[in-house]
């Protein structure tokens, strides 16, 4: 969708420029396009360390890609979610331990990954539930510490961010510079005949026009993509942060998990009779018997769909 307005903006204005009798081709000026895209580059190295040029890209690839957080994908989460935490209230602490600290991934922090589709949130639950089930951390303490590590989630999310809107904030002001240099070089040759005159003028103004168009047309839109992709995934740490804090402070794995549900945003929030029923179907109806049971016998009875 996104690569299709970016393809329905650069349509309408050459497409309009050229019905008023304009040349397409004489819109990609070097000079001009050499003096906005380095400057911006410049502008970019300067105010990055490389890792956050990474970042960057990396962020903006994901946001064209679009967001992989539907209403069933939060289903998907919820249930797992409940499955994990109920694996880790029926076995021991010791068999909980070493699944969690098993060097080639437990089977629990592997059913989340295989659950959970943003980076680093498989880490996030397992890392908290080792501390909530091991007693390592009071509850009130622990609510502390996830507000902590949701806010530098979220920071880390937010800086590309912000380099985007301060590139597609500095274009308009790089086609101006062209456009000024352009109006140096024209003064200075005055002489000129009125048709030489008027081609440089042009150029100048062309200056103005790639900076705007640039800014307006295809970095600032990119910017609010990747805005909206980082709150997306700041909202799916938040929905998992209530589940882990019910679960911290002792509350039954499906009102844990119910906490966790009412962080959705409505559009994607499943119901309570639909998350109920996906549990049911996954585990109530192939009961576990009495008898405790390691996290990996647990595990082996629950189905891991990926969505």
């Amino acid at each position: 969708m996104a690569a299709a307005g970016v393809l329905i903006v650069l349509i309408s204005v050459v497409g309009g420029y050229a019905l008023e009798g304009g040349e397409p081709g004489g819109l990609l000026r070097p000079a001009e396009l050499l003096i906005i895209l380095g400057a911006a580059a410049g502008m970019l190295i300067t105010c990055n360390q490389p890792e956050d040029l990474a970042v960057l890209g990396w962020a903006a690839g994901r946001a064209f890609r679009g967001s992989r957080l539907t209403g069933r994908t939060y289903l998907a989460t919820l249930t797992a979610l409940h499955s994990v935490f109920e694996t880790a209230r029926r076995c021991s602490a010791a068999t909980l331990e070493s699944d969690l600290d098993s060097e080639n991934g437990g089977l629990i922090r592997q059913r989340c990954r295989d659950a959970f589709p943003v980076t680093g949130t498989a880490d996030f639950v397992c890392d908290t539930m080792r501390l909530a089930a091991l007693r390592r951390v009071e509850p009130y303490d622990m609510d502390t510490l996830l507000d902590g590590s949701v806010e530098l989630e979220q920071r880390a999310r937010d800086q590309p961010v912000e380099t985007a809107k301060n590139l597609a904030d500095a274009l308009p002001g790089f086609g101006i510079a062209a456009a000024v240099l352009g109006v140096v070089i024209t003064m200075g040759e005055m002489n000129r005949s009125p048709a030489v005159m008027g081609e440089r003028i042009a150029c100048a103004l062309l200056g103005t026009f790639l900076g705007i168009f640039l800014s307006y047309g295809f970095a600032g839109p990119v910017a609010s993509l990747m805005e909206h992709a980082s709150d997306a995934e700041s909202c799916y740490y938040r929905v998992l942060r209530a589940g882990l804090g019910g679960f911290a402070r002792g509350m039954p794995s499906a009102v844990a998990v119910e906490l966790a549900r009412r962080q959705i945003p409505p559009g994607l929030r499943p119901t309570f009779q639909s998350v109920e029923l996906a549990w049911r179907e996954e585990f109530v109806q192939r009961p576990v018997s009495p008898v405790r049971r390691t996290a990996k016998e647990f595990l082996r009875r629950i189905p891991i769909r990926n969505t």
